[in-house]
């Protein structure tokens, strides 16, 4: 409903892998992973983002994390700031460099992390610390995560990189964004339909799944994909298991493209 009215889920613009990104995470872990958070947004709110993404919330306890868009200060007021686009580029990440650990005649060991990490935790006594209620182990993984990342800094090799911001314009993007949407809903429902399946579907189903695979066959001479050159009939379970694997090949090349252009 919302991408006929062109407004688009940022996270499959910015992120390769948003089948993998969660923002509700169940307290119980027999519970699924889902994303149920989004950021709906319109071609010229997106013509002027850098990056769109979920973070963790470290200021208060919840189970959903927060999806994040960062967008461009010119679109709201109108001109540039110098300083701060000046120091936008300049965000940095850092990148350890595991591969450089253990040298001979080297500061930066695998036992210096430990010990570091090992000598923190007991000047905090972490260790001793009371865990009766949920906050309780919130507060503890806390500080567990920062003495990690502090005794990471000081015992592991690392570098600083600049992070490369989203480059391309989405418009241009628009086109396989949508056809990237809609293999991911035939694969939603293929999936349900394998899920229902207990020996053969009615004609009604098959004829259904014979049109979306000749939409699909047009879909993949319009990008030039190279995928199985079988024409499923969906007379049985089987067949739809292939068209399943078809479906994420295609998925999967589209995601490149996206990536790529």
């Amino acid at each position: 409903m919302l991408e006929n009215r062109h407004l688009l889920d940022t996270i499959p613009i910015f992120n390769e892998d948003d089948k993998n990104i969660y923002t509700y995470i169940p307290p119980n872990d027999s519970n699924e992973k889902s994303r149920i958070d989004y950021i709906w947004a319109s071609l010229p709110i997106l013509g002027q983002s850098l990056n769109s993404t979920v973070i963790e919330n470290d200021h208060f306890t919840t189970d959903h994390n927060t999806v994040t868009l960062s967008l461009d200060t010119q679109l709201f007021i109108g001109k540039t700031l110098p300083k701060i686009n000046k120091s936008k580029k300049k965000i940095t990440r850092t990148v350890f460099l595991y591969d450089e650990m253990d040298q001979e005649d080297d500061e930066f060991t695998w036992d210096n992390f430990r010990a570091g990490l090992d000598h923190e935790i007991e000047r905090l006594k972490l260790k001793d610390r009371s865990i009766t209620k949920r906050k309780h182990v919130d507060h503890v993984w806390d500080s567990l995560r920062q003495l990690i990342m502090k005794s990471a800094n000081e015992n592991i090799r690392n570098k600083k990189v600049i992070k490369q911001k989203f480059k391309c314009a989405p418009e241009k993007k628009l086109s396989v964004y949508f056809d990237l949407r809609y293999i991911i809903n035939r694969i939603q429902e293929i999936c349900s339909c394998i899920t229902g399946l207990r020996n053969h579907p009615n004609q009604e189903v098959i004829n259904k799944w014979i049109n979306y695979q000749n939409t699909i066959i047009k879909l993949k001479d319009k990008y030039e994909l190279f995928t199985s050159d079988t024409i499923f009939t969906f007379l049985n379970n089987d067949q739809f298991h292939s068209y399943l694997d078809e479906l994420n090949e295609i998925r999967k090349q589209l995601r490149i493209m996206i990536k790529e252009e």
